[in-house]
């Protein structure tokens, strides 16, 4: 037999590969006869901007498989791009794991959107992703119905979901709540409704992490799912990166300190400001109220590289002050917790001291992170008592203690940050609301 490995190939006798065979096989029983004492497992996926991620996890959420892959367009579509990337994955994750697979989730990035025909999924018209500019494209395509098809608007995640349970007619609570959907009501507005276009809109809304079917036949023949194997209802890239937090306690929060500053806060009163940008998600019986300011680790990153930052801030006192007002932004414009499109920065004068300038830099995203969460209290959110962090932000012990005594609330790490694994927590959520 002709082995290739690389640029190693050899010749096998018949002997050898009976021999291995055999002890592949005797292998292969004792992974899976492991992986059934161990219990189900559950898969999250998450599909990004430039790549996509799979989470598996057991019963008690520890991580059993971790990959993500890269998106390879060539001239492919969107579509068939996520789609070959869904295979990817998939094809990563051992078959003894897909062999137990009870539920599976996916998030996708908020407001990503296409049209596609309900009857069978076939696109009708391009995507639109969250960073584009959002024009006539989708309310003019609704004219397919002419056409004899039944014209249908999916979010990211519902597409995704849709390739393993066959239904192209639903979304979730949250995709849906950028559309103007009411979770308390559980409707649509009247005034969305009353438009030309309204027909496109999903039509069966599900809370996230509830069951919506089991995988298809063909998806259970191709991948080796069980039949009975759930889908359930997804979420979006942000949120699915909050539960992934694990944060349960109304007035705990999540701020993700990346290239920008977004806050999530659990509350138990929705607070929707379209003049602040800020959205409200329902989560069970709470409320993900979430918030994004320009300001952020970009800004950071203007002035030092990664080295810079980490020779520098060890040499921060963190408890003392750097006696600058700064207000760090990368340009003209600010969103949250202050809405001016025309809001200058403010990083001067800037002392000869790198240190103490990246202090005071520190120092002024803290304070425009401290401030957001005090808008949140004033329109009515649940007052932040604790803050997780995840971004590249959360590496810093000496920001976090800056942050925390500006908070005043405690500063922690977020063990997970993945979208991926908060994907397969809501899977998690699925089977447990399915089995009871």
């Amino acid at each position: 037999m002709l082995v290739v490995r690389g640029s190693d190939i050899r010749v096998l006798p018949s002997c050898c590969l009976n021999s291995r065979r055999k002890q592949d096989s005797r292998t292969r029983h004792v992974i899976t006869s492991a992986l059934q004492a161990q219990g189900p497992a559950y898969l999250g996926l998450d599909f990004g901007t430039s790549g996509a991620r799979a989470v598996c996890i057991s019963g008690q959420r520890s991580v059993l498989h971790d990959a993500k892959v890269p998106y390879h367009r060539d001239k492919l579509s969107w579509p068939l791009t996520w789609e070959r990337a869904l295979h990817e994955l998939l094809e990563q994750l051992p078959l003894e794991w897909r062999q137990c697979t009870a539920a599976i989730a996916a998030a996708g990035t908020t407001t990503t959107s296409l049209l596609v025909d309900r009857r069978n999924g076939s696109i009708l018209a391009d995507p639109i992703l969250y960073n584009e500019p959002q024009g006539q494209n989708v309310v003019s395509a609704a004219e397919a119905e002419e056409r004899g098809c039944e014209a249908g608007l999916l979010h990211h995640a519902d597409w995704m979901a849709s390739l393993l349970h066959g239904s192209f007619t639903c979304t979730d609570w949250h995709n849906a709540a950028r559309l103007g959907y009411n979770a308390a009501s559980q409707a649509y507005p009247p005034w969305l409704l009353a438009q030309e276009f309204a027909g496109v809109v999903p039509q069966r809304v599900y809370e996230p992490g509830s069951p919506v079917g089991a995988v298809t036949a063909a998806m259970s023949q191709q991948w080796g799912f069980p039949p009975s194997c759930l889908v359930c209802a997804g979420t979006t890239d942000s949120v699915a990166a909050f539960l992934a937090a694990n944060v349960e306690k109304a007035g705990e929060s999540v701020s993700s300190l990346g290239s920008t500053l977004a806050v999530d806060l659990l509350s138990t009163t929705p607070i929707d400001a379209a003049c602040y940008g800020i959205c409200s998600y329902r989560w069970q019986n709470k409320w993900i109220v979430d918030g994004g300011s320009n300001t952020g680790g970009a800004v950071l990153q203007q002035f030092f590289n990664n080295e810079q930052l980490s020779h520098l801030s060890e040499k921060i006192d963190p408890q003392t002050s750097s006696g600058l007002q700064y207000y760090p932004l990368l340009g003209r414009g600010q969103r949250f917790p202050i809405n001016d499109p025309n809001l200058l920065p403010h990083m001067s004068p800037r002392p000869e001291d790198d240190t103490l300038f990246l202090h005071g830099l520190l120092e002024g995203i803290a304070r425009i992170e401290c401030e957001a969460y005090t808008l949140l209290k004033q329109l009515g959110a649940t007052p932040v008592t604790k803050v997780h962090t995840a971004g590249g932000g959360s590496a810093s012990k000496v920001w976090t203690t800056i942050r925390e005594g500006m908070l005043g609330v405690p500063v922690v790490t977020s063990d997970q940050a993945e979208a991926a694994y908060g994907a397969a927590l809501l899977a998690l959520h699925s089977f447990q609301q399915s089995d009871s």
